[in-house]
């Protein structure tokens, strides 16, 4: 019986493996609908990058960006956005000097984008911008006041799977 336990947890972390290393995405919406669905839509400048950890596993990407265009947000001229560590969990390669067209949401109080939300660099967005229309352009005396993605973290899930795991064979074992 124990067998059939060990077999099931190795099955069940090796499809969690594999469907963690790559990001898929369905088709994203039309520009119009990906509007509607986002909390912030505006073109902007990243101005720096950081990561919030180091080493093989390195932590999520933020990218401050100066705001060029709105379409959609209360944001400051300048914004923080998070986005995943690589292309494979879905993150933006956002690149210090690049512009983006970015669609975002607010999770826990962060602006937060992925690729399956058409964030892009601004010279692969041409259709979206002529889609969403006329933005508010930022100059200094009138940039809005205000501002703030998301994804679920499928090792976590996993992690919490293998405590229970964990904690049923060792009540077993005592028995």
């Amino acid at each position: 019986m124990r067998w059939y336990i060990t077999l099931f947890a190795v099955a069940f972390m090796l499809v969690g493996v594999q469907s963690a290393r790559a990001c898929s995405c369905v088709m994203p919406p039309p520009p119009t609908e990906a509007l509607a669905a986002s909390d912030a839509v505006f073109l902007g400048q990243v101005i720096k990058t950081r990561r919030d950890g180091s080493g093989i596993n390195k932590g999520n990407l933020f990218a401050t960006i100066r705001i060029l265009q709105i379409w959609k947000g209360d944001l400051e001229e300048e914004v923080v956005i998070e986005t995943g560590p690589n292309s494979a969990a879905c993150g933006v390669p956002f690149q210090k000097g690049q512009e983006y067209l970015v669609y975002a949401s607010v999770s826990a109080g962060h602006l937060r984008t992925h690729l399956c939300t058409r964030t892009t660099q601004a010279k692969n967005a041409d259709a979206d911008v002529e889609a969403l229309g006329d933005g508010t352009i930022l100059s200094q005396e009138d940039a809005p006041r205000g501002g703030c993605g998301g994804m679920t973290n499928f090792g976590a899930l996993q992690g919490v799977f293998f405590i229970f795991l964990w904690i049923g064979f060792r009540s077993r074992r005592r028995r």
